[in-house]
């Protein structure tokens, strides 16, 4: 626990001294700096070249979140051509029109390229195969014993 020094007077606050101590609030004014610095920084370059601004935003999202390289996401898409992975329609949503990474939250290990709807389906099922299975079942089932009903 460090000094009440260290927490510069503030009269009125309860105690009278700030809840952070001089050096937390340094590195707090100086993250915003950066943070602030980035964006006009980012700003500017989108301003430039948006399509090649796109482009390395896209390559830094896939190399931090997924550990690809743009060409290895271009090899995954060519192998599905340009479709995705369990309903084999290609991408009809977003700005680019871009296949989503799936990849297991457990291990991290990507297992392929998905369209929104399907992504967010085994997010919904959790990504459980026996979820999914008995989702399946009930679909089947449901169907073959006649327990569906028109809706009006």
């Amino acid at each position: 626990m460090k000094p009440a020094e260290s927490f510069p007077i503030r009269k009125e606050r309860p105690r009278g001294r700030r809840s952070r101590c001089r050096d937390c609030s340094t590195t707090a004014r100086s993250k915003l700096k950066m943070a602030e610095y980035q964006m006009t920084y980012r700003s500017k370059l989108k301003s430039k070249d948006l399509d090649g601004f796109r482009k390395r935003e896209r390559e830094y999202s896939l190399k931090t979140k997924y550990g690809l390289t743009l060409e290895k996401y271009e090899e995954l898409l060519e192998k599905q051509f340009g479709k995705c992975a369990i309903c084999r329609q290609p991408p009809t949503n977003g700005r680019g029109k871009k296949l989503n990474v799936d990849h297991s939250h457990k291990n991290k290990i990507v297992r392929g390229l998905l369209c929104h709807g399907c992504n967010t389906g085994l997010g919904a099922f959790q990504e459980s195969s026996e979820i999914l299975k008995r989702a399946t079942d009930y679909l089947t089932t449901a169907e073959v014993r006649g327990d569906t009903f028109a809706i009006t």
